[in-house]
């Protein structure tokens, strides 16, 4: 929680490939009620195990941070981070289908380099915008402080 002279962290998350769509369809993951009463539910049942209950630390979140329950977003993992990463669609970015442009090519400004200096940035996760091989397009390259994936 951010108090007076604090900067407040931000956490984003993105879980590509799994839309609303889907998550409703198979009845998996369910958000229930709005503002304070937010919460997040998961069931699910492989035959064997049949798994339901809160998830207390996402509802937590999802209750005191912005939560966007018609965002829009690209075809596949790559265009989408992409896009999120720099505000620009793919036609633009260069990142029109996986694994697309190489962000060595970009002259782009990313979220984490627009974020004031205060803040130490990290991703961890999928980044499939770059290479190991390829000098120039790890997210540490793109305004990153740290990256894990």
């Amino acid at each position: 929680m951010k108090t007076q002279g604090q900067t407040p962290n931000i956490l984003l998350i993105i879980a590509d490939d799994l839309g609303q769509d889907v998550v409703e369809i198979k009845d998996v993951v369910k958000i229930t009620g709005s503002g304070t009463s937010r919460v997040m539910q998961v069931h699910t049942n492989d035959g064997t195990v049949d798994i339901y209950g809160a998830l207390p630390n996402i509802s937590r979140i999802l209750r005191n941070g912005l939560y966007f329950s018609q965002a829009w977003a690209q075809p596949a993992c790559s265009t989408t981070r992409a896009s999120i990463f720099t505000g620009w669609h793919p036609w633009k970015n260069g990142v029109g289908s996986p694994p697309g442009e190489l962000v060595s090519k970009w002259e782009l400004k990313t979220l984490p380099q627009l974020l004031p200096s205060s803040y130490v940035s990290g991703l961890f996760g999928k980044w499939h915008l770059g290479s190991l091989e390829v000098a120039g397009t790890l997210p540490t390259d793109h305004g990153w402080d740290r990256f894990v994936g």
